[in-house]
């Protein structure tokens, strides 16, 4: 009797903690979800009026925001407006700010898959939700946070994009979205945001063929359902993209894998271990880089060069030229990027070429 007292004590106990955790969670919830945006940060941005910029990825025109007062711009990234051909816009993350001689390069896009015209808008409301339409009104993309608790919106230090609440929380942000970039410590993750897509030229922004994906079995290259190389880890639920300063001019680029059971991991390719695969090593220390699946289907490594007198992103590493160790690759990337203009040849691997599998772990 004693026993069964006992048990429907801590029944109650429980079924009550649960209930009154429920309530606060609720509680802090709609706490959230009163916090409106204020009149000073909200905007209606109409996407119209001069073009800045003569270096840029693409050919590409783009347009600085008005965001009240917003901060979206974070050396050296800042959220613009881009056409690579005329009337059809992309609200996107560029690499650069103007009155720098080097290059400004696209590392995320909104709408890549569906660029809006001339006079469409961008609109930042008190209830949080960021909304891009195009001329007619139709929607095009959004942040789906209305009445989340969004009181701001911001550009991180890494190039992240984010909208946050009252005490600076995430409750949207771009990294949770990526293109065909990411960026230092930027994840790809397995429950979300798990891959990377091609653009299908420099001119056209659309998802092209190639893909970079996680999936249980690995870090995966594709050209359409064809696997072109990658690494193969079972268990794998993230990947990182880093870099490691080992001496002072020294730096490591790296892909950390998140695994389920990294114990039962064995480090079988050089330069790895249970989580870890080094990338390539660049003689400088830098604080910027990006990792992209370029329009041609290489993944590519990129690097922010800050001189005294300037800066540029160069090419430091190219998958398919590194996983060749030297011999013909398909492709050879230039090791510097040049002004804009420059055109890779289109990927076409060679008569009696097999893609090289997976690297294993």
């Amino acid at each position: 009797m004693s026993s069964s007292k006992t048990t429907t004590k801590t029944a109650c106990f429980y079924f009550g903690l649960g209930f009154w955790m429920r309530t606060t969670v609720q509680s802090a919830r709609n706490f959230d979800t009163q916090s409106k945006v204020p009149q000073n940060k909200t905007f209606r941005y109409v996407v119209q009026g001069e073009f800045e910029g003569l270096n840029v990825e693409y050919w590409a025109d783009y347009r600085f925001i008005e965001t009240g007062e917003n901060n979206v711009l974070s050396y050296p990234y800042g959220l613009m407006f881009y056409n690579t051909t005329p009337d059809a816009h992309v609200l996107g993350i560029g690499a650069n700010l103007p009155n720098d001689q080097s290059e400004t390069f696209w590392i995320w896009g909104a709408n890549n898959n569906n660029p809006v015209r001339e006079n469409s808008t961008l609109t930042f409301g008190t209830d949080g939700n960021l909304v891009l339409a195009d001329v007619d009104g139709r929607i095009v993309w959004q942040t789906k946070t209305a009445n989340k608790g969004v009181t701001g919106m911001s550009m991180q230090r890494n190039g992240n994009f984010v909208l946050h609440d009252k005490k600076g929380r995430f409750i949207w942000q771009s990294f949770q979205h990526p293109t065909n970039t990411i960026v230092r410590g930027q994840s790809l993750n397995l429950m979300g945001g798990k891959k990377l897509v091609s653009r299908t030229s420099d001119k056209n922004s659309r998802d092209g063929s190639f893909s970079a994906v996680i999936d249980k079995n690995g870090f995966i290259l594709y050209q359409n359902s064809q696997k072109r190389g990658g690494w193969e880890a079972t268990g794998l639920l993230n990947v990182t993209f880093d870099s490691m300063h080992e001496q002072p001019q020294t730096t490591t680029y790296l892909l950390t894998l998140g695994l389920a059971n990294p114990k039962g991991v064995q480090p079988k390719p050089a330069g790895t271990n249970s989580r870890k695969v080094t990338l390539t090593k660049i003689n400088y220390r830098y604080e910027h880089s990006f990792l992209r699946l370029e329009s041609d289907g290489d993944l590519a490594g990129y690097t922010f060069y800050e001189m005294d007198s300037y800066a540029l992103w160069a090419k430091d590493y190219a998958y398919f030229e590194k996983v060749h160790n030297g011999g013909s690759p398909p492709y050879t990337p230039p090791t510097y990027t040049g002004p804009s203009g420059y055109n890779p040849p289109p990927y076409e691997e060679p008569s009696g070429y097999t893609p090289p599998p997976p690297s294993r772990f």
